[in-house]
């Protein structure tokens, strides 16, 4: 069998991975049998369940309940090996969870005979670059420091060009080393064309794989969910995100007087995404570790199932 190309796509919580993946999946059109492994930091598929409903061009492999580059790594691993033998995949995109590293991925997969690393593609939302909490955070600066090449997402959300221009000068000066392309450059743009293959540099030093500050164990996931017969207030749900500063992502399912839509929040802000129906209503909130208190928030109208 040839060789599988494997493409880690990398990025920080709320980057933009799932939806660029998905445009990617719509734009290919090679004929080429592809596969996407998705990892979620928590243990319901939220992401994975979002390419299968958007998209019909690749199998869709799910790896929940912790960080491929540390809890959830020998899962992966598995994962990995089973999607290889099962199938003659041409292609096999990764998406790691948002908290994850890349040592220990790139590392998994070139342990995995029949596969070709190519370089690995950082995420960078452009609006998020100059915002404490993101520019100061150790697994972010990890991920763009160890990706070969940055793509900034989410450029359409900045509508003055000097304010773009200030931006993208801010990432520049921070990561002087970093290799970015020009906004509005899409995941299309480099797969399948591609010509790097094994051309993956290596930046891994021994001691960054057991850096405490760069494993999952900083975070903290709760799982909030009732019945779908309950009515969710959209307005409600967004107050509630934004009271808390330490919650750095959630995402989930709600049914509304106007029908199921995806929650999808981040640093950039809150949007509802008309979805279709579930069987419950769901909504995984991703919190620094020493954050607490969001309960009081969420259990009135969504119940805690998940600690």
């Amino acid at each position: 069998m040839a060789d599988a190309i494997v493409n880690i796509i990398s990025g920080f919580l709320g980057a933009g991975k799932t939806t660029a993946i998905i445009n990617l999946l719509l734009c290919n059109n090679t004929g080429e049998k592809w596969a996407v492994i998705v990892n979620e930091y928590g243990k319901v598929p939220i992401d994975g369940d979002t390419i299968r409903s958007e998209s019909t061009g690749a199998r869709i492999y799910d790896v929940t309940g912790g960080c491929v580059c540390c809890s959830a790594k020998s899962y992966f691993g598995d994962t990995l090996r089973m999607v290889t033998e099962s199938a003659k995949f041409s292609r096999i995109i990764v998406e790691p969870s948002g908290l994850g590293g890349i040592d220990m991925v790139t590392e998994i997969v070139r342990n995995v005979p029949g596969l070709l690393l190519s370089p690995v593609i950082c995420l960078v939302d452009i609006a998020w670059v100059n915002h404490p909490r993101f520019r100061l955070n150790p697994v972010y600066q990890a991920q763009v420091r160890k990706s070969d090449v940055v793509i900034f997402s989410k450029c359409d959300l900045i509508a003055e060009p000097s304010n773009l221009e200030t931006s993208i000068r801010i990432f520049s000066q921070q990561f002087p080393e970093v290799f970015f392309y020009a906004p509005g450059t899409s995941l299309s743009d480099l797969i399948p064309e591609d010509d790097g293959i094994g051309n993956r540099s290596e930046k891994t030093s021994p001691s960054d794989k057991f850096d405490k500050n760069l494993t999952d164990i900083n975070f903290r996931n709760m799982v909030y969910e009732c019945e779908a017969e309950r009515i969710i207030d959209t307005d409600r749900i967004e107050q509630a995100l934004q009271k808390y500063p330490g919650i750095l992502r959630a995402k989930g399912y709600i049914i509304t007087d106007n029908g199921w839509f995806l929650v999808n929040y981040t640093l950039s802000g809150c949007s509802f995404i008309p979805c279709e129906p579930k069987e419950r209503n769901q909504l995984i909130v991703i919190s620094d570790r020493l954050v607490s208190g969001h309960d009081a928030l969420f259990i009135p109208f969504l119940n805690k199932s998940v600690g």
